[in-house]
């Protein structure tokens, strides 16, 4: 048997290889080696500490919320340069540029923050699909084109200019795209060239959507009133696509008083509607291809203005609804580019008529006026079940 000195030395060093100071591991760390409940320790791989939060400024501010100052002198701080307010870096790729008429800067956006470039580190709203925005505008308006580019950039919206056509340089009687007979024998007088140049600049937009394929987009007249909810608007539009193929942004109240609400659009505090009658207004709206094809076809041949056009719905055969409120707004302050271009002539209701055909005119003009009221007198009821019936759809969902 052994003697109790050598017992006693034996159980201290095998005390000397537990003990943490013998290994220099750290207590903690010593701790996490162990499996609950057995006595075998983990590999040394498992055993690594765990990483701290991020305690710098950029995680104690909530990202959609926070301080432009904030924001951009956390990127900075941080060493982000390539896109310093992206939720992640890696997911911030260039989707379009403010570069066109009027605009040197080509500043880079975003597609997945919805944010600019280092060079600003501002965040303003992300959303989780890239809707394309057109900007209608005339080369030479350049007051137009910096006010709205700055704020499409605080709503952080990625936009692309689109050349307008200016009405004054074109004679309406000889071109191939006007239908003077019909125009004077319905309405007493000609397209003004400013109406006309407008019907253009929109079948543009068309075009370019056909010709590209894009699927959804807002066209904007570059004198547009811009509101904070736009960019909630366009998405909550997007989630519900396949309901719609034009929704027309029409702010006058006017239009409120001829709306037809049908269903709350989520995220916002607007209803999507139903525009009863033939509303004026094409300074802002959102359509989809279906749409862009119907208007680029009906366009060749032009005796309407664009936003009757929008409006006579028995001729298009679109979905068309509308938003109430409006988050794009018409400019009354300032002259639009149809009015400076034909000096107001479009609310001129003189008949401009002569001959045979101004004998005929209050006959043509009343069947007209009789056609457009049986129109939009079948269209508000034949659409009256259909707005029911989503309104208690989404009655039953909400309860």
């Amino acid at each position: 048997m052994p003697s109790s000195t050598a017992t006693t030395s034996h159980l201290l060093r095998r005390r000397s290889r537990r003990s943490p100071a013998s290994t220099g591991t750290p207590p903690a760390m010593k701790r996490c080696c162990r499996r609950p409940g057995s006595g075998t320790g983990r590999s040394r791989k498992h055993c690594r500490p765990k990483p701290m939060p991020d305690s710098s400024p950029t995680s104690s501010i909530s990202r959609c919320r926070r301080p432009i100052d904030a924001t951009a002198a956390a990127g900075d701080r941080n060493g982000n340069n390539s896109c310093s307010t992206c939720i992640t870096a890696r997911t911030c790729r260039p989707s379009a540029t403010a570069a066109g008429p009027g605009d040197a800067s080509g500043t880079v956006f975003c597609r997945a923050a919805k944010c600019t470039d280092a060079a600003h580190g501002v965040l303003m709203h992300t959303t989780r699909r890239h809707c394309p925005i057109y900007v209608i505008t005339l080369d030479h308006a350049k007051e137009r084109q910096q006010t709205i580019s700055a704020r499409l950039r605080e709503l952080g919206l990625a936009f692309e200019f689109i050349s307008g056509v200016d009405g004054r340089g074109l004679k309406l009687e000889n071109h191939p795209d006007y239908e003077p007979i019909k125009r004077r024998l319905f309405y007493g007088r000609d397209l003004s060239q400013g109406e006309f140049g407008c019907i253009l600049a929109h079948r543009n937009v068309y075009r370019h959507m056909q010709e590209q394929q894009v699927e959804m987009a807002v066209v904007l007249e570059d004198d547009s009133i811009l509101t904070e909810e736009l960019p909630d608007v366009i998405e909550a539009l997007e989630r519900i696509a396949d309901n719609w193929d034009l929704v027309r942004f029409l702010g006058r109240d006017k239009n409120y008083r001829s709306t037809r609400p049908i269903r709350p659009l989520e995220g916002t505090s607007a209803m999507l509607a139903r525009q009863l009658g033939i509303p004026g207004g094409a300074y802002g709206y959102m359509l989809n291809l279906k749409a862009a094809k119907r208007l680029n076809r009906m366009t060749q041949k032009n005796w309407l203005a664009i936003d009757t056009l929008h409006g006579a719905v028995w001729l298009t055969g679109l979905r068309t609804l509308a938003v109430a409120p409006s988050p794009v707004l018409p400019n009354d302050e300032s002259p639009s580019c149809i009015d400076t271009q034909d000096d107001n002539l479009r609310w001129d209701k003189t008949v401009r008529l002569e001959g045979g055909m101004r004998l005929i005119y209050p006959v043509t003009r009343g069947l007209w006026k009789f056609y457009l009221a049986c129109c939009t007198g079948w269209i508000r009821l034949k659409s009256l079940l259909c707005d029911r019936g989503d309104v208690k759809r989404v009655g039953t969902h909400g309860s």
